[in-house]
């Protein structure tokens, strides 16, 4: 199986040898499509094709919400309570690698990719099946904070959750 690379990044580095700063490229968090558990398929509609016959670069964003919406539903396995422990979407960054078409076969893999105090990752890889082969079309990465609705204010990744999550991936 391929592996899936979450995310490439720059950072800045302070050197103190040589005392001044430099830029990095930072390759993090790598996993196959065996270690993501969860998938779901997409249901794409005549709504989500543009002009040019293919699935719109806007609609990716709703995929990934119902992906991600499943994965919740399949891990936590519990309603949320969203006054004392919703969460918001902080950033969403989407790789674009071939068009989607609407009579292409999608699923989304879906898995969190990184766990924080009151934030984590969640990543995806969407693929188009084609048969048995998999070709990944696009895969993105989004930040999820935890967030008090009563309050206004992030807080902690609900125990129950972490729990849940390695439950999950054993």
């Amino acid at each position: 199986m391929p592996w899936i690379y979450r995310s490439v990044r720059k950072v800045f580095i302070y050197d103190e040898e040589s005392l001044c700063f430099e830029w990095a490229v930072m390759i993090t968090l790598f996993q196959t499509y065996d270690a993501m558990k969860h998938a779901s398929e997409v249901e794409l509609r005549f709504a989500d094709i543009d002009a040019l016959g293919h699935v719109n670069n806007a609609v990716y964003l709703s995929l990934l919400e119902n992906a991600r919406i499943r994965f919740f539903e399949a891990v936590i396995r519990k309603e949320i309570d969203w006054d004392s422990e919703g969460m918001i979407l902080a950033r969403a960054e989407i790789n674009y690698k071939a068009p989607v078409y609407l009579h292409d076969k999608i699923v989304i893999y879906t898995w969190v990719s990184r766990l924080g105090n009151t934030s984590f990752d969640m990543s995806y890889s969407l693929v188009k099946k084609n048969g048995d082969q998999e070709i990944e079309v696009a895969n993105a990465i989004t930040v999820i904070v935890c967030f008090s609705y009563k309050t206004s204010k992030p807080v902690p990744i609900p125990e129950k959750w972490i729990v849940a999550l390695n439950e999950y991936n054993g």
